[in-house]
């Protein structure tokens, strides 16, 4: 009976850890026309959430840790923008100004306690 055990925990131990990881990489496969937004929390604080306000749907990440990082992909074959709100866990705020990205982009976004920083790239 203990070793039932022991494997079922093994077996949803290894699920959780690949879920976990799984749900981190979206920006790993992106189909032509999509665009990856990677956040990274370098602020040495909590941030409650950070939004990612596009065009067409608006995306969420809550509880991202210092040197946690996040990404976001979405489709988006022509022109777009979109612009980020953190809110840190103390209630501070911070926007970036704005970014522009097109279908094949990799944007990095840096976020500090004050500012976000954006470092542009393509995807292909």
């Amino acid at each position: 009976m203990s070793s039932k055990i022991s494997i079922t925990f093994l077996f949803f131990s290894i699920l959780l850890i690949f879920s976990c990881n799984n749900s981190n990489t979206t920006c790993e496969y992106l189909a032509k026309g999509d665009v990856c937004v990677i956040l990274k929390n370098r602020s040495g604080k909590l941030i409650k959430s950070v939004e990612l306000k596009h065009s067409k749907k608006p995306y969420k990440i809550e509880n991202l840790e210092n040197n946690q990082n996040a990404n976001i992909s979405y489709n988006s074959p022509g022109e777009s923008s979109y612009q980020i709100a953190v809110i840190f866990g103390d209630g501070k705020i911070i926007k970036s100004n704005g970014s522009y990205t097109e279908g094949g982009y990799t944007v990095t976004e840096i976020i500090h306690e004050n500012k976000i920083e954006t470092k542009f790239g393509t995807t292909y």
